[in-house]
C-alpha cells in the first residue's frame, strides 16, 4: 500500500473543506493506506506554517491525491508542482457517472481508489 497526501482547496471554503479531506481519508485508509491529511493540523497556524508542513508531509508521500476543485487552490498547485518535481504518482478525484471506468482506478463513493501492483 501507498502514503498517500491529500492536496485541495481550503481556504475561503466553509471548514475549511475539512469534510471533503475526512472523507477522502477514510476511504484512502479503508483500503489499506498509510495517509497524510493536512486537514487534521490544528487551527491557528499562519497560512505560511500550514504550507510548510504540508510540503514536508508530501515529501514523505509516494502518492498525492488531489481533490475536485484543487486548480482553484494556489496552495494545492504548488503541492502538486512539488509533487511533479518528485515524482510521485498523481490521483485525481473525478466525479463522473457510475459506469465510467478509468484504468488504474476503481470506482467507490465520488473518488477513485489506488490500486497496488499486487491488484
Amino acid at each position: 500500500m501507498s502514503v498517500v497526501y491529500i492536496a485541495g482547496p481550503m481556504s475561503g471554503i466553509e471548514d475549511f473543506n475539512r469534510p471533503a479531506f475526512h472523507e477522502t481519508a477514510q476511504a484512502l485508509r479503508a483500503e489499506g493506506h498509510t495517509v497524510l491529511n493536512p486537514a487534521e493540523l490544528p487551527d491557528g497556524l499562519t497560512e505560511a506554517q500550514y504550507m510548510q508542513i504540508g510540503l514536508a508531509m508530501l515529501q514523505c508521500a509516494d502518492v498525492i491525491y488531489l481533490l475536485q476543485d484543487w486548480l482553484h487552490s494556489s496552495g494545492a498547485r504548488a503541492e502538486k508542482a512539488l509533487a511533479e518535481k518528485l515524482g510521485l504518482e498523481m490521483c485525481f478525484q473525478v466525479v463522473c457517472p457510475p459506469r465510467s471506468c478509468i484504468p488504474g482506478f476503481m470506482r467507490q463513493a465520488n473518488h477513485y481508489s489506488i490500486r497496488g501492483n499486487d491488484d
